[in-house]
């Protein structure tokens, strides 16, 4: 079953018979190394197409969400210090090469280093 919010509650639809596990943990079940995390949603936009007629949500799963800044944000480069505790500093190099691997962040290009 599955909410509709114009039709109500109605059978099927483009997930039926598939395990509800796969899309609470997905990367745990599926893994493809090209996915990157970023943009993974525009891989899917058939099923999207399939499952909804908002033309906002359509639109943001192919070109992404366009972000409105208030203001332009400021061009320079603010570091921040590395944590003294070897223990922290650990934990947040941990995290930043698991964001590398998943691809949801890149590396900075040696020539960009500290530009902001």
């Amino acid at each position: 079953l599955r909410i509709d919010p114009v039709e109500g509650v109605r059978d099927g639809g483009p997930f039926e018979g598939q395990h509800p596990e796969v899309f609470a943990k997905p990367n745990e079940h599926v893994s493809h190394p090209d996915f990157p995390i970023r943009g993974r949603l525009r891989f899917f936009a058939d099923r999207w197409e399939e499952s909804t007629s908002d033309s906002w949500v359509r639109d943001t799963i192919r070109f992404g969400l366009k972000l409105e800044l208030s203001s332009t944000p400021p061009n320079f480069f603010k570091t921040c210090p590395r944590s003294r505790d070897p223990a922290k500093r650990g934990l947040m190099e941990s995290a930043i090469n698991h964001l590398l691997d998943i691809k949801a962040i890149r590396p900075v290009p040696q020539n960009q280093k500290g530009q902001g």
